[in-house]
């Protein structure tokens, strides 16, 4: 269990997300533009950024630290990161199928999302260990964890005018684990001299890390379209997804078990030793009947939606509003709602401060700032300014922006 939260702990300070500075609705005419992007969103619902550094690069976690996470913990908790680094190239000058409305753009980039759902006996066996549940029962169920990074190139074409884009990657996935308890629970009696192990669940990792990478293709869409909301108030919307599709894993080790087992005369502890639960070698894959076989499998990318109002570039108001959900179809993103105002207060300046509730944590604000000089536009932004600066959040979030066009 320990070892999963700092699985999903690790994914953070490797960061690049998939959100962060407002998008903007133009029809500036250009000849080519080349964007490169960077960001992290780390959250978690009751774990704080000091207890996550202490467990990640070392120091005295105290019982008052410990204390205060397990009385933030609910029954059912969130914890998640979300990460990327992307550079792209667009090409206005070119008649893509020999239409002047269409150019073409390429893209390059890393990833990786990772999370957690899991119940709040999660946390208290993995850091009280078994003595706080001596005649009483931890329960792991629902519990699910799952991670992948990739990498992928694209090709894509752009509307000249709106800046809506389609693109289709090609993808290799280097890493990939998943677990899913259905049914997990340990109770241990009063006299600590029998166990009953109850067990029904899955776990798998993929094999091979890069010399075996998974392959596959993905579709990213984003579209922005004109709406009347008021009369004589037009307002742009975008319709953003990302990472549709998959990838073929050619090889990933299962592990699988459904079954109930009493223990007696001695602990969970002294059964298994020093060794690991999960290897295959290891003799307690047979003693607790799970099951193990190394299969190919096909994968989902995890897919990124977003639909929301953004700025509009050519609206001489010096104040803006900007609102939307976004997702992450897994069970350790809910869906999230934000919202936020952009003030510009000279044409090559804006700022703004925005609102969410949801994601991989609750209630977060975040600030940002974006500025052109000449050819060069740059924007630096955060979503979680609490988490950002104090060891009292409960997540980081941190982006940049770069874009050079001609």
């Amino acid at each position: 269990m320990k070892q999963l939260l700092i699985l999903v702990s690790l994914v953070s300070f490797s960061a690049f997300g998939q959100f962060s500075i407002p998008e903007n609705y133009d029809t500036i005419i250009r000849k080519q533009e080349v964007i490169l992007k960077g960001s992290f969103d780390y959250g978690a619902t009751a774990i704080q950024n000091d207890f996550q550094s202490k467990l990640i690069r070392g120091g005295f976690i105290s019982n008052e630290i410990k204390d205060f996470a397990w009385n933030k913990h609910k029954g059912i908790n969130r914890v998640g990161a979300d990460l990327h680094g992307e550079i792209e190239y667009r090409n206005y000058a070119s008649n893509l199928f020999g239409k002047e409305r269409y150019g073409w753009l390429i893209r390059a980039g890393a990833y990786a999302q990772g999370g957690m759902i899991y119940s709040k006996d999660v946390f208290g066996f993995a850091f009280y260990g078994n003595e706080q549940y001596v005649g009483s029962n931890a329960d792991f169920t629902g519990t699910r964890a799952s991670m992948m990074s990739f990498q992928k190139i694209g090709f894509g074409v752009i509307d000249k005018k709106s800046k809506s884009t389609i693109a289709v990657n090609f993808v290799t996935a280097n890493s990939s684990l998943g677990a899913n308890m259905r049914d997990v629970s340990i109770y241990q009696n009063a006299d600590v001299d029998s166990m009953l192990f109850i067990y029904d669940g899955v776990a798998s990792y993929k094999n091979g890390g890069f010399n075996r990478p998974g392959l596959g293709f993905g579709i990213d869409a984003d579209f922005r379209v004109p709406i009347q909301i008021m009369k004589n108030n037009v307002s742009f919307f975008q319709f953003s997804i990302k990472n549709l599709g998959g990838v073929f894993i050619p090889s990933s080790t299962v592990y699988e078990a459904d079954s109930s087992l009493i223990f007696k005369g001695f602990t969970f502890d002294q059964l298994i030793g020093n060794a690991s639960i999960i290897d295959s070698n290891f003799s307690i894959l047979d003693t607790l009947n799970i099951r193990s076989e190394d299969k190919s499998s096909f994968q989902l990318l995890p897919v990124f939606v977003q639909f929301g109002k953004i700025i509009d570039d050519l609206n001489t108001n010096k104040v803006q509003a900007f609102y939307g959900v976004r997702l992450f179809p897994t069970l350790y993103f809910i869906p999230q709602i934000y919202a936020g105002v952009n003030y510009k207060p000279i044409k090559q300046l804006s700022v703004g401060a925005s609102a969410a509730y949801g994601g991989f944590t609750n209630f977060r604000c975040g600030l940002y700032l974006a500025g052109n000089v000449k050819s060069m536009s740059v924007g630096l932004s955060t979503e979680n300014l609490i988490g950002l600066f104090s060891k009292n959040g409960f997540g980081k979030s941190a982006a940049l922006r770069l874009s050079w066009r001609i």
